[in-house]
């Protein structure tokens, strides 16, 4: 993947739609989409259950492949991909954090975050040492060795997004982010993404709740497989 570029948008989507099903029985979850994501943009989707949301950031993290349209990733085409080329470029480029946490159970924080690193080959120590302090730039500095059931639903999230971050990815792609947190982990989960905006990251969050997607600069809202809004704010 070419090094991003602030000209080129990060995301280009262009009449995307996806069908799931064989003929006869089919659902169409997404009905051509079009939107373009710039690089720095804090962006959250929109939408209820059903209504699309999911199946796009499936596409736009290379976790699903279009039924028709295009995908362009930081200006390349990415719509005819192999599945091999979009898992590079998936563990390269995108920092998922999930609703889940996604964290090995038996694993502390350290080993947890340091496994994309491990997947790439880099030094252990070096693996170790970048760990810790992205770790501690969200502040579990403490907290290096607990093991997940050790930290509170706030301190797991706040590891899976040290985890997500570890490659230094271009988009940091977050679904339901604060949805196992109770209202003060979840602000305090929210300030982290807030804040990694301000240095240049680009976010987009994927929620149904509006006081969620009010963190960011720009609202998409999706029903029934289209968008019906895309509101910029700031």
């Amino acid at each position: 993947m070419a090094h991003i570029s602030e000209n080129i948008p990060l995301i280009d989507i262009r009449g995307v739609t996806k069908v799931y099903g064989a003929s006869g029985a089919q659902t169409h979850a997404l009905r051509g989409v079009d939107f373009v994501i710039h690089p720095g943009e804090f962006a959250a989707i929109i939408g209820q259950s059903g209504s699309g949301k999911s199946t796009l950031m499936n596409i736009i993290g290379f976790l699903d492949t279009v039924t028709d349209g295009e995908y362009h990733f930081a200006g390349q085409d990415v719509t005819s991909f192999s599945d091999e080329e979009l898992a590079l470029i998936r563990n390269k480029e995108i920092g998922f954090v999930f609703q889940s946490f996604n964290l090995l159970p038996r694993t502390t924080a350290v080993d947890n975050v340091r496994m994309p690193l491990a997947y790439a080959g880099v030094p252990e120590i070096e693996q170790i040492q970048r760990a810790k302090d992205i770790l501690t730039m969200v502040g579990l500095k403490d907290r290096l060795t607990h093991m997940p059931n050790q930290l509170s639903g706030g301190q797991q999230q706040r590891v899976a997004i040290a985890r997500a971050l570890i490659n230094n990815p271009s988009l940091i792609l977050a679904d339901e982010p604060t949805g196992n947190l109770d209202s003060q982990s979840g602000k305090d989960v929210m300030k982290i993404f807030d804040d990694l905006n301000k240095e240049g990251h680009t976010v987009i969050l994927v929620t149904h709740e509006k006081n969620i997607a009010a963190h960011s600069n720009r609202v998409i809202e999706v029903l029934d497989g289209s968008i019906v809004s895309d509101d910029k704010r700031k």
